[in-house]
């Protein structure tokens, strides 16, 4: 199988809430309404670039999400995907704030208390992880109010002041001068008045005034100070926000942009519009102020995420602009942008507030309970379920595969009816039903109800071989990798022009390649980098001519960008792309539309795959791999990149297949069992706890069963068990794992008690 590179992290940073003083006190498009045992019931909440925090009924703190900062505070790095106690925190907490990786509790005797990646201890200038709650220095008392940015916190005291500790490259400590990093709390300098709210961006900070002015300082390169004007190198002191209509009574801040809800309900925004977080559909970067059109009636309450924004109408319902990946907008949507309000599907009034961080929203309701909507990578929605799984899961309704395939974000499967069932992502129309609407259960393919002999599949296309021996093709087609002479993508299967007699097919990153059964190769699609062994560095629409082999083939795999042949003589030959040493010849020359021959292979080879690297099955049950190294996909030990093939080390038994993932390699035991190695940010290693990466074989818990087959995406694994069974495991953004969920929500769903 084959994969392709595609972002494997969404870096998102610390955003905050407006954050005053406080007040004490299912499936996807379903909402229950009654409060049950199983649901959270919160007081206030506060979200990170991944996590997500609450203080519960009782004063305690919760939280849930991404922990590889230790900003859960229980004491692991351990990913949570339903709430867990901060260790400590069961009661006594006033307000909380998260920035991107890091969370902050202001207790009831004023004090704060810290934890995640920014932990400043009491010893001058250190600066320490911590995955329990920690005594900020010389905040024992007196504080009222706090807030979290990307890398830095503030703290507003009982007098008004503000002081911030944290990082300071773009002066958003306020305490006069740029950079460095400061441990302890700083006072901010030149306040031009009392302070009664503060709110903290990615790397800027403003505080709202008794006078219901307001005054901003540090990063304004996208004008998120409301200067009217862009600025290098940071405010290093309070700047007077002058352009504001109305006095502000809240304050919130994003990644680039800030906005401020005034006491007739309406909303200002200024800074990074890009997304359409200002709510202004003509402006995309600058410094001056803007009011939110299209607001049904006025707010009460707002919330700036990195890219988006949220806010809570008199009415109780609630509206969001912006960035709406993952569905984060909450209207039903699952990728698109808006610069205009949109309301959240199924609230029907009753919110008290709503919370907005990197990728993910969450909403308190007036009976208390949390329902949250948007991305779920990292468990951050709280619903027990992450957009992953480091343990295989059954694929629902599919018990009889004969073989499955595994793609960008979504996967396929042969069943022993010769039929053919896909699931997961959908925008290209990639599961082959005649729509786009994703789905995290098998649908059938159009067309392919019988008759079908084999599938592969790329990050957004597929391909079958017929009962005839033809080839039919459907999904993404931007190059004319589906092969039916046009560029336009498809949502059902179409005939490749002029194949017969195929005897396999491997589909790539953007390319299709053909094993006819007199050994010839034809390619068709990108060919960017020579991958379909022609020299025009052009697309074609349909299958070119023979692959200038000088033999017969018989087996093929179609990487990212390079092809590869394992030839019947036993040799291999590669070419395409080679910037990381993938064709094994010895060299990085960039490119070769000419087959090269694989060097230093010392036995037999039976089958081959590609990706963004390269590997060998040999005859003794042993593997070869070459190529990109970067998380250690080749099994060497190693993370370097090699030109010719290197010893997979560590299998504890031979290999019998073998599957390549985007930065990772699997392998099938003869025992039936899985061993896997590389990248494993999403899972797909089936390790417990998370690891960037592992460079020699790790064996995956947990298989219902012997294995038959499997198959690797550009972030999953799927096999076949012994019984026709499919079991899946690693990202599941899609619901690519195919078990009924997938990692985002797009309407708001209960979050767990526990």
């Amino acid at each position: 199988m084959n994969r392709s590179i595609r972002l494997f992290a969404v870096l998102a940073f610390g955003m905050s809430l407006a954050v005053a003083l406080p007040a004490h006190g299912k499936s996807t498009g379903e909402v229950a309404r009654q409060s049950i045992p199983s649901v959270l019931s919160a007081r206030t909440l506060a979200l990170g670039a991944n996590h997500t925090c609450a203080i519960t009924l009782q004063g305690g703190v919760k939280c849930w999400g991404s922990n590889n900062q230790g900003q859960l505070g229980d004491g692991t790095q351990e990913d949570r995907a339903a709430p867990v106690d901060v260790r400590g925190l069961r009661s006594g907490v006033r307000a909380i704030t998260a920035g991107a990786a890091h969370t902050c509790a202001l207790m009831d005797n004023g004090s704060v208390k810290c934890w995640g990646a920014w932990a400043p201890s009491r010893v001058e200038a250190e600066r320490r992880s911590s995955t329990t709650p920690v005594d900020i220095p010389d905040l024992d008392k007196g504080v009222m109010a706090i807030a979290a940015g990307g890398e830095h916190t503030c703290a507003l005291t009982r007098d008004g002041s503000v002081l911030c500790w944290g990082e300071n490259y773009a002066g958003q400590l306020g305490i006069g001068r740029l950079f460095g990093s400061y441990a302890r709390p700083t006072r901010v300098k030149e306040l031009g008045g009392i302070v009664q709210a503060v709110a903290a961006g990615r790397s800027h900070t403003c505080a709202l005034l008794q006078s219901g002015e307001l005054e901003c300082w540090g990063d304004n390169n996208d004008g998120q100070l409301g200067l009217e004007m862009v600025s290098t190198g940071g405010m290093v002191s309070p700047q007077r926000v002058r352009a504001l209509r109305g006095k502000a009574v809240a304050v919130t801040a994003g990644a680039q942009h800030t906005c401020a809800l005034t006491d007739r309900g309406e909303v200002f925004c200024w800074g990074n519009n890009e997304e359409g977080q200002l709510g202004d559909v003509t402006l995309m970067r600058q410094g001056a102020i803007s009011r939110v059109i299209g607001l049904p009636r006025p707010a009460r309450q707002l919330s700036a995420g990195d890219w988006h924004t949220c806010a809570v109408l008199t009415d109780g319902s609630a509206v969001c602009w912006g960035e709406g990946d993952f569905g984060k907008l909450g209207d039903g949507t699952s990728w698109l942008n808006s610069a205009v309000p949109v309301a959240v599907s199924g609230l029907n009034g009753g919110l008290r507030e709503v919370a907005s961080g990197g990728h993910h929203t969450c909403a308190v309701l007036s009976n208390n309970q949390v329902l949250c909507w948007g991305s779920n990578l990292d468990g951050q929605l709280g619903t027990r379920r992450s957009g992953q799984s480091r343990a295989p899961t059954n694929v629902v309704g599919l018990t009889s595969a004969a073989q499955v395939a595994a793609g960008g974000s979504f996967t396929c499967a042969l069943t022993q009816a010769d039929s053919v069932r896909c699931w997961g992502a959908n925008f290209s129309g990639q599961l082959g039903n005649a729509g786009t609407t994703d789905s995290a259960t098998p649908v059938d393919v159009v067309g392919l109800s019988a008759g079908a002999r084999a599938v592969d599949v790329g990050p957004n296309h597929a391909c079958a071989i017929t009962a005839g021996g033809g080839v039919r093709c459907w999904g993404y087609n931007w190059a004319g990798q589906l092969g039916d002479g046009t560029t336009d993508n498809r949502s059902q299967p179409v005939s490749v022009q002029g194949l017969t007699g195929v005897r396999a097919v491997s589909v790539g990153a953007v390319h299709t390649c053909a094993l006819l059964e007199a050994g010839n190769v034809r390619c068709w699609g990108s060919n960017e980098y020579g991958q379909l062994g022609e020299d025009a560095v052009t697309q074609r629409r349909t299958p070119v001519a023979d692959v200038r082999l000088e033999g017969s083939a018989r087996a093929i795999a179609a990487g990212d960008n390079h092809t590869c042949a394992l030839m019947t003589n036993g040799k291999v030959k590669c070419w395409g792309y080679n910037g990381r040493g993938q064709l094994g010849n010895g060299s990085t020359i960039t490119r070769s539309v000419t087959p090269v021959e694989v060097q230093g292979l010392d036995g037999e080879v039976v089958a081959i795959g590609a990706s963004t690297h390269t590997c060998a099955l040999m005859r003794d049950g042993s593997m070869r791999c070459w190529g990109d190294n970067l998380y250690g996909a080749l099994g060497d030990g190693t993370r370097l990149d090699a030109q010719t093939p290197v010893r997979v080390q560590g299998l504890s038994g031979k290999a019998r297949a073998m599957a390549l993932g985007g930065f990772f390699t699997c392998a099938l035991l003869e025992n039936g069992s899985v061993q896997c190695w590389g990248s494993d940010l999403y899972g797909q290693l089936g390790k417990a706890a998370a690891v960037q990466q592992n460079t020699q074989p790790v064996a995956i818990q947990g298989l219902a069963g012997t294995a038959q087959s499997i198959s690797a995406g550009d972030d999953h694994v799927c096999a076949v068990l012994s019984s026709g069974a499919v079991q899946c495991w690693g990202r599941n953004f899609y619901g690519e794992l195919g078990n009924g969920t997938s990692g985002y929500h797009t309407v708001p769903v209960e979050v767990a008690s526990q």
